[in-house]
C-alpha cells in the first residue's frame, strides 16, 4: 500500500537490536520444512545459484548464506545449510522476524523519506550481527536495500512478498503467485472467477 509512514509508527514498536527473533520451534514429529523437505539428507533440492553468487562476490556472505556444495553426474548445484538436523536430533527454528530484518525495512522507509537516522548504519548493523564487515561506504538505494533483503530473508519464506513489492521476481508466470486455499475461497465471498 505504500504507506510507509504508518509502517515505520509499527516499526518502531517493533524488534530492536539485541532482540531475539520470532521464532517457530521443530521437533521431531514436526521439523522445521527445510530440514525435513531440503536438507542435507535431500540432495533433489537445490537453492537458487543467486545465493553462491553472492558468496562468490563476498565470501563473508557464507556467515548468512550457508550452502552445501553438491555434484551429481556432472551438474553442480547448492544445497541449504542453514536448517539442519543437530547432533542432539533437535532441529533449527524457523525464524519468523527478526530485528534484522525490521532493521532493513526501516532503511527503505528512511530512503522513502519517512523515518529518522542513516540506511547505511542500519544496514551494517545488520551485517555485523552476523560477524561481517560494513558493506556500504555510500548511500544505499532501494536496489541495495532490495538484495540485503534477499540474503537476510533467505529460506525462510517471506521473500515472495518483496519480489513483488519491488516488481523483481525471481519467477515468471503463474509462479509469482501463491494459490489461495479452496478453503479461503470457500469462506470469502468476494472472491470471483
Amino acid at each position: 500500500m505504500a504507506d510507509y509512514a504508518n509502517a515505520v509508527t509499527y516499526l518502531n514498536l517493533g524488534l530492536v537490536q539485541g532482540d531475539n527473533a520470532w521464532q517457530i520451534g521443530a521437533n521431531i514429529s514436526q521439523p522445521n520444512f527445510y530440514v525435513a523437505q531440503a536438507g542435507a539428507q535431500r540432495d533433489q533440492w537445490g537453492v537458487d545459484f543467486r545465493f553462491a553468487g553472492y558468496i562468490t562476490a563476498n565470501p563473508e556472505e557464507a556467515k548468512r548464506i550457508p550452502l552445501i556444495p553438491i555434484t551429481y553426474k556432472g551438474y553442480s548445484y547448492w544445497q541449504q545449510a542453514k536448517y539442519l538436523l543437530n547432533s542432539d536430533q533437535s532441529f533449527t527454528p524457523l525464524a519468523l522476524i527478526n530485528w534484522q530484518e525490521v532493521n532493513l525495512m526501516k532503511a527503505e522507509c528512511t530512503l522513502r523519506g519517512v523515518n529518522a537516522g542513516t540506511p547505511m548504519t542500519l544496514i551494517n548493523a545488520v551485517r555485523a550481527s552476523h560477524g561481517m564487515t560494513s558493506l556500504l561506504t555510500v548511500a544505499p538505494t532501494l536496489d541495495d536495500i532490495f538484495v540485503e533483503r534477499d540474503k537476510e530473508l533467505f529460506l525462510t519464506g517471506n521473500r515472495i512478498i518483496d519480489e513483488r513489492r519491488f516488481n523483481k521476481l525471481h519467477i515468471a508466470g503463474m509462479w509469482e503467485y501463491l494459490p489461495i486455499p479452496q478453503d479461503e475461497i470457500n469462506k470469502n465471498p468476494n472472491f470471483t472467477f
